[in-house]
């Protein structure tokens, strides 16, 4: 990815999801931290995870170096599945705002844990989202974000904006095909990802406009290595 892109990825997240050290719920009820990290498998918005997506989503809570308070003691694998299930029992504050879950656990990040957790994350999901093979209508597997080094900062922005809330593996086909060509404008059109409210709807937004810039980059030939967009 450019540089740029890198430089602003934290206050651009930051200002949409906040930067959150406890375990909470977003919009779809997925346990989540951090600046929109996801920390849960569950398919169904608002619902409960199969045996499968819990162990699966226990273990990727694991992973994180949680204490007990900013400066406590680190927390035990028991501790930090007792905090997920509580987490996400409360269901009903899913969309009432983050800092609902603050006192439901002790459980916290540090500020360079969480450094790291969004950088490490930015890194996979720009990996899988290259590499990411889709079916075309024509029926031949194509590969729309093969030339995504080439795209102006913009459009890199934007996709892995997308790709933050709705994983690399999202389905909008007429935004697969949409990139595949290079046309920024019907990017801008076809970005939408779900649900289209609240952090989600904002996202969607900045992401429409950041295509229109990099239309606006290729178009009038400016430097594809800086970005357009100014969050100002």
């Amino acid at each position: 990815m450019k540089a740029a892109v890198r430089e602003i990825w934290l206050p651009f997240n930051v200002a949409l999801e906040g930067r959150v050290p406890w375990m909470y719920l977003d919009a779809r009820g997925r346990v989540s931290t951090a600046v929109g990290v996801p920390l849960d498998e569950t398919v169904r918005e608002l619902g409960v995870p199969t045996a499968r997506h819990r162990a699966n989503s226990l273990a990727a809570s694991r992973r994180l170096p949680w204490r007990h308070g900013v400066r406590g003691p680190f927390a035990s694998d028991p501790d930090i599945d007792a905090a997920w299930e509580t987490v996400k029992q409360h269901r009903d504050l899913a969309r009432r705002g983050r800092r609902r879950f603050q006192r439901l656990t002790d459980l916290r990040l540090t500020e360079g844990a969480i450094d790291r957790m969004v950088f490490d994350r930015l890194d996979r999901t720009e990996t899988l989202v290259r590499g990411r093979m889709v079916r075309a209508e024509s029926g031949a597997v194509a590969l729309p974000f093969d030339d995504f080094e080439t795209w102006p900062a913009d459009a890199q922005l934007a996709l892995l904006s997308m790709c933050w809330v709705a994983g690399p593996a999202f389905d909008l086909p007429r935004f697969h095909a949409a990139a595949a060509r290079r046309d920024w404008l019907a990017c801008a059109v076809e970005c939408r990802v779900e649900p289209d409210m609240g952090a989600v709807a904002r996202r969607n937004e900045r992401n429409r406009q950041l295509f229109r810039y990099a239309y606006l980059v290729e178009r009038d030939a400016l430097d594809p290595e800086r970005l357009a967009y100014d969050p100002r």
